[in-house]
């Protein structure tokens, strides 16, 4: 529905798996994971719609998979931040 989901989980570590349509925190905090989210929301904008949300087709599948792998990496980036700064 054009809403991106963001998984955390506490205290583990969630990797990301591209046949999904959610964007996994990995160790991010649900603080960090919403700072990230309006992060991507601001700079990338909103998932592509499907014209039918309960039957997307084929095409609008892999346009919101391409857009979710995109606010992946940037999930990614700050999670990897997150695991040298503690280090």
């Amino acid at each position: 529905m054009g809403v991106p989901v963001v998984k955390v989980a506490s205290p583990g570590k969630l990797t990301a798996d591209p046949s999904n349509l959610y964007i996994e925190a990995g160790q991010l905090s649900p603080e960090d994971a919403r700072a990230a989210l309006s992060e991507c929301l601001l700079t990338l904008g909103t998932l592509p719609p499907a014209a039918d949300n309960l039957n997307p087709t084929e095409q609008e599948l892999t346009a919101i998979r391409t857009k979710i792998a995109r606010f992946q990496l940037i999930f990614d980036a700050k999670a990897n931040a997150m695991t040298v700064a503690v280090r």
